[in-house]
């Protein structure tokens, strides 16, 4: 039964795919839903990790940004989930691999050991009855050395096996450090995702107060009392308090805690960089849009298109190199 609700959410998930392909939107997020829920019956960890993708991706492309990071979240934890999964399955399977090699080791030394005490006891007949048994311990001796030979070479195998465990060792270790580099750079952009989200957010609030404050400010002549009008100023300050405030600055620190010597390196390497070509160059640094630097900037498009280029000369770069490339390799 639950192998039967797999199946059914596995369907739908092809569905939504389908419509995602086609540019239906609506109905990919209703497929994907309808996905979810019967695979918390099938419990999948692995289906479930793609329709997270999956909407992740739908709600990007729909510019829903709380719902597109809500799943991106979800996504990352299940991977990781799965990924500790495998490791340890690796990490069990070279474990008992080392233990079959240690064994084979032991009974090799074991039969070295038995293989030593009959040569002796053959040495000791031939001894007594040297005259009438010297042919016959010859070819004794010749077939020990054969077995000793293919002994030697079990040997240097097990041997070569025993080398090759600290090279596996090592891929694995390798793997290991890349997957940790690649969740890092994974929870990196989360962070950046998130600081831009909260800045564009304040960003608006602020832009809503200073709104307010705009068109409340000419009432306060409608009172009669100075007394009156003050108390309205008061009232107003205090409801609109974070008009004053700059946005950016909270991103400025957030940003630097994520990109500590981003800022040093840039200055290092031109240090007549203005605070507002600096900005630019840190909202490039994570891959924002022209369009969305221009917003969170409160400038024009084109003014962000001109500190660009400005930006350039004063780094001395070549016409052909990226400057969001370069950004990012600071």
């Amino acid at each position: 039964m639950i192998r039967n609700r797999w199946a059914e959410a596995s369907l739908y998930y092809d569905l939504a795919e389908m419509d995602r392909a086609k540019g239906n939107w609506n109905q990919a997020l209703s497929n994907l839903t309808t996905a979810k829920q019967i695979n918390q019956e099938a419990g999948d960890q692995e289906l479930q990790m793609q329709l997270a993708d999956a909407c992740y991706r739908v709600y990007d492309t729909l510019g829903q940004t709380g719902q597109a990071l809500a799943y991106f979240k979800e996504y990352v934890a299940l991977h990781d989930t799965l990924m500790s999964a495998e490791k340890s399955k690796m990490i069990e399977e070279l474990s008992i691999r080392i233990e079959l090699l240690q064994r084979n080791e032991e009974n090799l030394m074991l039969k070295q050991d038995i293989q030593a005490r009959k040569v002796q006891q053959w040495i000791l007949a031939g001894v007594v009855i040297l005259g009438f048994l010297i042919s016959l311990l010859i070819i004794v001796i010749m077939f020990q050395k054969r077995k000793n030979l293919r002994l030697l070479k079990e040997k240097a195998e097990n041997e070569k096996l025993l080398a090759d465990v600290p090279i596996e060792k090592m891929k694995v270790d390798q793997k290991l450090k890349e997957e940790e580099l690649a969740k890092s750079q994974v929870e990196l952009q989360m962070k950046e995702q998130e600081l831009v989200y909260q800045t564009l957010l304040r960003l608006d609030l602020t832009q809503v107060n200073r709104s307010v404050q705009e068109k409340l400010l000419p009432f306060q002549h409608k009172f009669s009392t100075k007394a009156q009008q003050n108390e309205f100023l008061m009232v107003l300050r205090e409801l609109t308090r974070d008009a004053e405030k700059d946005p950016l600055a909270d991103f400025e620190f957030m940003f630097k805690q994520l990109h500590a010597t981003f800022t040093l390196q840039l200055m290092a390497r031109c240090a007549s960089l203005s605070r507002v070509e600096l900005q630019v160059c840190s909202l490039l640094r994570i891959n924002l849009s022209t369009k969305d630097i221009a917003r969170l900037l409160n400038i024009s498009v084109g003014s962000v298109d001109m500190c660009r280029h400005r930006v350039r000369t004063k780094l001395g770069l070549d016409p052909k190199d990226n400057l969001t490339s370069f950004l990012i390799t600071l």
